[in-house]
């Protein structure tokens, strides 16, 4: 999330544990007598008990979308949980039996979920939107390393100086709303939402 931040934002930031790995973190912790030393890292969102977002959001008030499964052809196959069930990508636990592996393509804003047949999460290109630097100028065309999501490693990418990113080798699963960052030589050099997914060239 760094990379949408002016520097009037980062010349303030304070990262006191920048260079230090998490097991001298961890080790600091235990000789100060902290009880989170020894606390289980957190792959998903530390403040969601048992990661159950959806419980989360509904719990406080806030409606979940319902709609229906679409089949890859088109055919309404249903009602579904509600959006906050689902996510771009998703193949496990839909409860839709079609003959053959099926994943969440897209989200449509109306609540209704757009499937599609396994292989087709793969994306050759994207175009993005809200593009910015942490200098503010415009970001260059050229090749970068791009992440799509921020336990993914960086891949190699071409941007086109406009809204376009084409990958060197295909990328599961980028979802519209998500971050693209851009980076070169470890330093982030900006990055942008995902507007839009193409898929990869068979």
């Amino acid at each position: 999330m760094l990379y949408r931040l002016g520097q009037d934002i980062l010349c303030r930031l304070l990262l006191p544990l920048g260079g230090l790995e998490k097991s001298a973190i961890r080790e600091m912790a235990r000789q100060g007598g902290l009880a989170c030393a020894n606390a289980p890292d957190s792959m998903e969102l530390c403040f969601v008990p048992n990661g159950d977002y959806a419980a989360y959001i509904q719990a406080r008030g806030f409606a979940c979308p319902a709609g229906h499964f679409i089949a890859p052809d088109g055919r309404d196959l249903g009602p579904h949980k509600g959006i906050a069930h689902y996510t771009v990508g998703q193949r496990k636990g839909l409860g839709v039996a079609l003959g053959q592996p099926v994943f969440v393509q897209r989200i449509l804003p109306g609540g209704d979920i757009q499937l599609a047949f396994a292989g087709g999460e793969w994306a050759g290109r994207l175009r993005l939107r809200e593009i910015c630097t942490p200098t503010g100028a415009p970001l260059p065309a050229g090749a970068y390393a791009v992440k799509i999501r921020s336990a993914a490693r960086p891949v190699p990418c071409a941007f086109d100086g406009a809204d376009g990113v084409a990958f060197a080798a295909p990328v599961r699963a980028p979802a519209p709303g998500q971050s693209a960052v851009f980076y070169r030589d470890g330093a982030v050099m900006g990055g942008g939402l995902i507007a839009e997914t193409q898929p990869a060239q068979g």
